[in-house]
């Protein structure tokens, strides 16, 4: 009897953790994003630098690249949200780093890079590289 009562018990966490995670689920996968859930700071590491992208309100961003032999790059220009296979963040103008190192792969003003949004459980992440798991990250709004 004692263990038939244990197992209901058991069967109730595992109903309660079910439906907790399906609600969270749900209510991330209805929130629309909007350009204004991207606004902030994001920031990614590279193995030989680092990139901060700054994302503002009146669609301008601003990059610092900071290389280890190479010193500071700055850049500033015009982002928007699109929708290209998905949510897509397109810097138009931008400094273009995807490789596992660091290395500036464009410096045209007049280039473009399309970094897709991914949305998970309480994060979201401008994809640089997913093959080398380069993303960049949320430091502040």
């Amino acid at each position: 009897m004692r263990t038939r009562s244990r197992n209901w018990r058991y069967l109730g966490r595992i109903a309660s953790f079910f439906l907790c995670f399906g609600v969270v689920g749900y209510a991330t996968a209805c929130h629309k994003l909007t350009a204004q859930d991207l606004i902030g700071t994001w920031k990614v590491n590279y193995a030989e630098s680092k990139l901060t992208l700054k994302l503002n309100s009146d669609g301008t961003f601003e990059q610092v690249l900071e290389q280890k032999d190479k010193g500071v790059r700055r850049r500033a220009g015009k982002w928007e949200l699109t929708d290209y296979e998905g949510p897509t963040v397109l810097l138009s103008g931008a400094l273009v780093v995807r490789d596992e190192n660091g290395t500036l792969e464009s410096d045209d003003t007049k280039g473009a890079w399309l970094m897709h949004v991914e949305r998970g459980l309480g994060a979201t992440r401008l994809t640089v590289n997913e093959d080398l798991g380069l993303y960049f990250a949320k430091a502040n709004r």
